[in-house]
C-alpha cells in the first residue's frame, strides 16, 4: 500500500521518509516500559489521524512533503517530553495538532473538501452567519467526533506526564528534518490552494473596486437612454428560496396564499447560475453571464446603467454588509443613490438580526421621501430562507397546516416552510406600498438560489442537486407597464431562464436602451432566446438539459409506453407528473380491518392513505394507472370488487386502470367481466427456476399456466424484464392463443440518459410489450 503512495515523490522525499521510518523503530527500541509503548502507539495513531485529515480535506492526493512535516512534528513533540522546559510548549502544539485535526475532519464531513466556492463562502462570511454554519457541532456525529478528540489529548497528555524517550540526538535530528521538510518547494498544496483562492477573491473584488471607481469618474465607455418617464420599479432578492416549496408551483403546503390569489407572471423554469449568493450575483446584477463569458469585474452594471439614464436607484438590504469592499454584493450596492443595510452596521455583525418584515417600513419611508414622478429603481434583498431557517421567523406568528405521511413521508421541515409563507407575507406588504403610488410600473421577485431542504444538503455546490438551482421567479406588472410588454411576459412563462440573464430582463422592463444589453437574453423582449440545448447553470458547467428533470422529459418523449414504478405518495405523485409520465404503478392491500383498498408494498410500508384518498389527490392527471394487488384472495374478492365499481363511477378508473395479481384463483374473472384489465404476475424466482429445468417441466408449467389464465379470463400477462427471453421463447402459445398483452418492469432509471438504448438493448422496445415500468426520481419512495 506504501508503494503507491510514494509513485510520485522526488527522491529527497523518499530518502526522508526512510529517515522518518528509521527514527520509529528507534522510538521503538527505547520503548522498555509499557506506559512508554502505549505512549508511541497512541502518538503513531494521531500521526496518521492528521494526515489524513489534511489531505482529506485539502483533497490532496499522496501529497507526501505535508505528510512528512507532519509525521516528523509529531515525534519531535514525543521527544521533547524528556525536557521540563520544553514540556508545556509541546503540550501546547499536541493541543494545537489536534484541535486542528478535528476541525478539518469536522469541515470534511460536513462542507466537503476546500475548494474555491469553500473559500469564497468563508470570505463572505460574517460572525454571525459563522455562528450558524457551526451549529452543526450539535449534531450527534460532531459531538461523538470532539469527544473522541478530547479523550485522545487527555490519554496522549496522561502518559506524556508519565513517562518520556530520553534521546537528544533523535530530537536534534529531527528538529533539522522538521526544518528542512518545512522548506520542500512541492509541499503544502492544499494550503497554498486555499491561499491562491482567496488571493484570486480579493483579486477580483480590487478589479471591481477600479470599474466603480471608473464610473463614479464618468470614465464609462458604453451610452445608455431610456423611454422612461416616471416609473416605479421593484426587485426583491429572496435566499436560498427552492420552488418546490412554493404552493403555486405544486407544494401541497399552502406556502404562498397571498402568491396564488395576486396572479403574478409566474416563470415555470427559472434556475440560478450557481448555488452561492456571490456566484450568482456577480453575474445577474451584471452584464456578465454564462453566454456571454464576459468577467463579472470589468462588466458593467445594472445600478450604474439605470444612473446613468437618470434612475433614482436604491439598495435596502436585510443581509450582512461586512463592509463596502468586503465582499462583491456590498459592493455593487454601493453603486446606489441610496443604499441601507438594515442589518448591521457597516463591519459590525448583528447577531439580533431583523426578519425581513423590517424592510416593509424601510421601503416606505425611503418612498416617502422621494419625488415619485421621477424613474426609480429599488432592491429589497431579503434574508429569505437562508439557515437557520427557524431563526428567520423567530417570533412571527405563523400557522401552516401539518402535512399528513403520505404527502412527504415526514421529510419536511417546518421552520423551511414557514420561512416561504413569511416570505409570500412580505411580498404582499411590499408589493401593497408599491401599488398605491401612481407610477408603479413593475416588482420583480426571484432567489439567488434553491436549496436542497429534504436532504438537508442546503445549497452546497459540491452536493450539487436540481433543488438547489431551481428558484421562483415572479413578475408583478403594475398599470404603467405596456400591454405588449406584459403580453411578451406571458407569452415566455413557460420557457427557460437562467438568473444571470437578470441583468438584460430588468434594463428591459426599465426601458433602457444601451449596447451593453442583449434582447437575446431580455425575457420581456420578442426577441429574447435560451433555448434548452444553450441554457446552463453552475456557471457553463451543466447543461440545464442534463438535469434529471429534463432527462426523464426527453426519455418519456422518445419511449411513451413507460410508467413510473412504486407511486405509492402524494409526492412521488406529484414527482411522476412533473417529469412526465402519463402512466403510474402503485402497490395497494386490501386491509381487512378498515375493509378499503389502502396504498402499500406491505403492512409496513403503509402511509395512512386509502386508494379513495389517493384518487382525490390524482385528479385524473394520468393515462393509465397500474393498480399491483397484494392480496387479493376469494375472502375479499367481492369487496375488493365492490370498491373499485364504485372507484370507477368517481375517478372514471376502469378505463386507465390495470388491476395485476398474483391470485391463481379462478374467481378472479369477476374483475374481468366487468371489463376491467386484468394482468397475472409471473412469479419470477419460481419461473426463474423452471427456465433453467428440463423441457418436460417448461411444458407442463406453460399448460397449467395457459390453463389458470384461460379460466380467470385474464387479458394481460405481467413479468420482470429479466424473464423477457423466457416468455418470448415458450410462452407464445399461451400468450398469443389468449391475445394477452404483455407488460413488464426494469430496474433502469427514467433520467438515465442512455435509457432509449439500454431499453433497446434488454429488448424490451417491441410492439409485443405493452407497458414497461422503469424507475422515477423522488425523495418519496416508499
Amino acid at each position: 500500500m506504501a508503494v503507491p503512495y510514494f509513485e510520485n515523490a522526488t527522491v529527497t522525499e523518499i530518502g526522508l521518509a526512510v529517515c522518518s521510518g528509521v527514527i520509529w523503530i528507534a522510538f521503538g527500541f527505547l520503548a522498555r516500559e509499557k506506559q512508554e509503548l502505549k505512549l508511541l502507539c497512541l502518538t503513531l495513531l494521531l500521526t496518521l489521524s492528521s494526515i489524513y485529515t489534511y489531505q482529506s480535506f485539502f483533497a490532496i492526493d499522496n501529497e507526501v512533503a505535508s505528510a512528512l512535516l507532519v509525521n516528523f512534528l509529531w515525534l519531535l513533540l514525543l521527544s521533547l517530553q524528556a525536557y521540563t522546559y520544553l514540556k508545556v510548549i509541546s503540550w501546547l502544539a499536541v493541543v494545537a495538532l489536534i484541535g486542528v485535526s478535528c476541525t478539518l475532519f469536522l469541515g470534511n464531513i460536513y462542507y466537503g473538501s476546500l475548494d474555491k466556492e469553500l473559500i469564497f463562502a468563508i470570505m463572505q462570511t460574517n460572525t454571525a452567519e459563522l455562528a450558524e454554519y457551526l451549529r452543526f457541532l450539535l449534531d450527534a456525529e460532531a459531538i461523538l467526533v470532539i469527544a473522541v478528540s478530547f479523550s485522545l489529548l487527555i490519554i496522549w497528555l496522561h502518559y506524556a506526564t508519565t513517562t518520556s524517550f530520553k534521546a537528544p540526538l533523535l530530537s536534534v535530528c529531527l528538529v533539522f528534518l522538521s526544518g528542512y521538510t518545512l522548506l520542500l518547494p512541492n509541499g503544502y498544496l492544499g494550503i497554498k490552494a486555499a491561499l491562491a483562492y482567496a488571493e484570486q477573491y480579493h483579486y477580483e473584488l480590487e478589479q471591481l473596486q477600479k470599474v466603480i471607481h471608473r464610473r463614479t469618474s464618468n470614465l464609462t465607455d458604453y451610452q445608455a437612454t431610456t423611454n422612461s418617464n416616471g416609473s416605479l420599479h421593484v426587485l426583491v432578492i429572496g435566499e436560498s428560496l427552492s420552488r418546490f416549496h412554493l404552493n403555486n408551483y405544486g407544494y401541497r403546503r399552502n406556502t404562498t396564499p397571498w402568491i396564488n390569489r395576486s396572479d403574478p407572471v409566474v416563470f415555470e423554469h427559472a434556475y440560478s447560475s450557481h448555488t452561492h449568493t456571490m456566484e450568482v450575483l456577480s453575474q445577474a446584477l451584471t452584464q456578465s453571464n454564462q453566454y456571454n463569458k464576459l468577467d463579472y469585474y470589468r462588466s458593467a452594471s445594472l445600478i450604474d446603467v439605470l444612473n446613468q439614464v437618470g434612475f433614482q436607484t436604491a439598495w435596502i438590504s436585510n443581509q450582512i454588509s461586512a463592509g463596502i469592499w468586503d465582499n462583491l454584493v456590498s459592493a455593487l450596492a454601493q453603486e446606489s443613490n441610496y443604499v441601507r443595510f438594515i442589518n448591521t452596521n457597516v463591519g459590525k455583525s448583528d447577531h439580533t438580526r431583523k426578519l425581513d418584515d423590517a424592510l416593509i417600513n424601510e421601503f416606505e419611508a425611503y418612498l416617502s421621501h422621494q419625488d415619485l414622478s421621477q424613474d426609480h429603481f429599488i432592491v429589497l434583498h431579503m434574508m429569505g430562507s437562508h439557515i437557520n431557517y427557524c431563526d428567520r421567523i423567530k417570533g412571527a406568528e405563523l400557522s401552516i397546516a401539518s402535512a399528513p405521511n403520505y404527502l412527504y413521508l415526514n421529510k419536511e421541515n417546518e421552520c423551511y416552510d414557514k420561512t416561504v409563507l413569511f416570505t409570500d407575507k412580505v411580498l404582499e406588504q411590499i408589493h401593497h406600498i408599491a401599488s398605491k403610488t401612481p407610477y408603479f410600473t413593475s416588482m420583480t421577485f426571484l432567489s439567488d438560489h434553491g436549496e436542497e431542504v429534504f436532504e438537508g444538503l442546503g445549497h452546497d455546490a459540491r452536493k450539487f442537486k436540481e433543488t438547489m438551482a431551481e428558484i421562483p421567479m415572479f413578475i408583478w406588472p403594475g398599470n404603467n407597464m405596456h400591454l405588449s410588454k406584459l403580453e411578451t411576459l406571458k407569452s415566455h412563462r413557460n420557457r427557460i431562464f437562467s438568473n444571470d440573464l437578470l441583468f438584460d430582463t430588468i434594463l428591459g422592463l426599465t426601458d433602457v436602451n444601451t449596447p451593453v444589453k442583449s434582447n437575446d437574453f431580455d425575457i420581456s423582449s420578442s426577441q429574447f432566446h435560451l433555448p434548452i440545448s444553450e441554457a446552463k447553470t453552475m456557471h457553463s458547467s451543466v447543461p440545464i438539459s442534463s438535469l434529471p428533470l429534463f432527462q426523464a422529459q426527453n426519455n418519456l418523449l422518445k419511449v411513451n409506453n413507460l410508467m413510473a414504478h412504486r407511486v405509492n405518495t402524494i409526492g412521488a405523485m406529484d414527482d411522476a407528473y412533473k417529469q412526465g409520465f402519463k402512466g403510474i404503478e402503485l402497490d395497494v392491500i386490501f386491509d381487512g380491518d378498515s375493509n378499503t383498498i389502502v396504498v402499500g408494498h406491505d403492512k409496513g410500508t403503509l402511509s395512512g392513505l386509502t386508494l379513495k384518498q389517493y384518487m382525490d389527490f390524482e385528479k385524473g392527471r394520468f393515462n393509465a394507472i397500474w393498480l399491483d394487488f397484494k392480496n387479493i384472495d376469494e375472502t375479499n374478492l367481492e369487496s375488493v370488487f365492490l370498491e373499485l365499481e364504485s372507484l370507477d363511477k368517481q375517478y372514471s378508473l376502469k378505463k386507465r386502470s390495470l388491476l395485476e395479481t398474483s391470485s391463481t384463483s379462478p374467481k378472479i374473472r369477476q374483475l374481468s367481466q366487468a371489463k376491467w384489465k386484468t394482468s397475472y404476475y409471473l412469479p419470477t424466482k419460481e419461473y426463474i427456476e423452471i427456465s433453467a429445468s428440463s423441457s418436460s417441466r417448461i411444458k407442463k408449467s406453460k399448460q397449467q399456466l395457459f390453463e389458470q389464465l384461460s379460466t380467470q379470463e385474464m387479458t394481460s400477462l405481467s413479468f420482470d424484464s429479466s424473464l423477457l427471453k423466457f416468455v418470448q421463447a415458450h410462452l407464445p402459445e399461451v400468450t398469443d392463443t389468449l391475445n394477452l398483452e404483455l407488460n413488464t418492469w426494469t430496474s433502469l432509471q427514467v433520467a438515465d440518459e442512455l435509457l432509449k438504448s439500454k431499453l433497446n438493448q434488454a429488448g424490451l422496445l417491441n410492439d409485443q410489450i405493452k407497458r414497461v415500468i422503469v424507475v422515477h426520481q423522488s425523495r418519496f419512495k416508499l
